[in-house]
């Protein structure tokens, strides 16, 4: 059971040690976090990764951390992290009297079980582009009314090698779930972006560009230094013609507090000069 849009958000995959005050200063670049509200709970042994509750000032703000940081990498930190809500009180007295569930409980996606009710899988959320990517994948689902993408048949598909995000991230990439996935070919529809400041990162170009037009797993790129900053370009793969132009047309030449032109052009007009 997945709760329902709330201010309390949950954070995993924050790095191990990390403190309140990081947190707040991380987060609250991307909302209003309410004075006091932030628990961190770390890892259950040295080197393992903590958590955190935050509590945002709106719903709206909450909902757009869940929506565009889940799986990203939120600029100050160096690798991506877990969003959801929070449990709401109803929710959490439901899960204690094993009813979230449905009275059948939860099985894990190994292929083992013959699941239940709505889908588990990344298709449920609520995504602009995902639904026609799951067309045509019957082999990798437990059929009708099944309601869960079977993984175990997959490369390296073993038990405990999708643990995370991240292994859910790359299982999906190898089983073409995600629109794109299948599409290698970074000359297509790409954006080159230039003029970049140097405290950018992958999610403010997502942030950025993603308004514009859906865009493909793994599709924004900001090069960085060996030191962590931004060398002032980088990439963006749509996945149409009409999100490149769109974006390049609206955003080429947006003059920067510095002085500095943003340059955004489609990626084959670059190597054309």
């Amino acid at each position: 059971m997945e709760a329902p849009p709330n201010t309390n958000v949950y954070v995993a995959d924050l790095p191990p040690g990390i403190d309140a005050s990081t947190v707040q200063t991380i987060f609250s670049e991307y909302g209003t976090i309410v004075s006091g509200q932030i628990k961190v709970m770390a890892g259950n042994a040295p080197g393992r990764k903590s958590a955190a509750m935050i509590r945002f000032s709106t719903i709206e703000e909450a909902k757009w951390i869940k929506d565009n940081l889940d799986g990203n990498i939120p600029q100050g930190l160096t690798e991506a992290v877990i969003v959801k809500y929070a449990d709401t009180p109803e929710i959490k007295a439901a899960k204690a009297m094993g009813m979230a569930g449905g009275g059948k409980g939860w099985q894990p996606m190994n292929g083992g079980g013959k699941g239940y009710g709505k889908s588990k899988s990344p298709a449920a959320r609520s995504m602009p582009y995902m639904a026609p990517a799951m067309m045509g994948m019957a082999g990798c689902m437990g059929g009708p009314g099944k309601g869960k993408m079977n993984m175990g048949g997959m490369k390296g598909g073993g038990k405990g090698q999708w643990g995370g995000i991240k292994g859910l991230f790359t299982g999906l990439l190898e089983a073409k779930a995600l629109p794109g996935a299948a599409d290698t070919d970074n000359e297509r529809n790409a954006l080159y972006v230039s003029g970049l400041p140097s405290d950018t990162q992958d999610v403010d170009l997502y942030r950025i560009f993603a308004p514009f037009g859906a865009i493909a797993p793994k599709g924004v790129k900001a090069m960085q230094n060996p030191d962590g900053s931004c060398q002032g370009w980088g990439f963006v793969n749509y996945l149409d013609a009409v999100s490149v132009t769109s974006a390049s047309d609206m955003l080429n030449g947006t003059q920067q507090a510095d002085g500095r032109e943003l340059i955004v052009k489609p990626k084959d007009a670059k190597k054309m000069g």
